[in-house]
């Protein structure tokens, strides 16, 4: 289990610290916060380290400029993907029921160039 510190670029500190199986998911989940989302660009994570559920461990991040430097949440909307990911996208849209593909991708706050 990861450990991702969420930092406010206007608080200039990290002001929450979340568990996850990897950053991609915490992010999923931060994303679907509507304060967060109104603000994104103040935003940022970055992955502290792994906790070991098992025996109580925490490894740190030891990559100083990961944890200085944290990613821009922003930054997660442009993540490109494989045709894998393409396709996985296409089926929850047929699934989704929606008649716009720009309308659904609309909804879920994707903004395509």
């Amino acid at each position: 289990m990861h450990l991702i510190g969420l930092f406010d670029k206007k608080a200039e500190k990290f002001i929450n610290y979340f568990p996850a199986p990897t950053l991609l998911v915490c992010v999923r989940s931060l994303l679907d916060n509507s304060e967060i989302r109104k603000y994104l660009n103040d935003f940022y994570v970055a992955d502290l380290g792994e906790f070991n559920d098992d025996n109580g461990n925490f490894m740190p991040n030891i990559d100083v400029a990961a944890f200085c430097n944290p990613t821009p949440l922003v930054d997660f909307l442009n993540v490109k993907c494989s045709v894998e990911d393409v396709a996985r996208v296409a089926r929850a849209f047929k699934k989704s029921g929606s008649d716009s593909f720009a309308d659904w991708l609309k909804d879920l706050n994707i903004v395509v160039d």
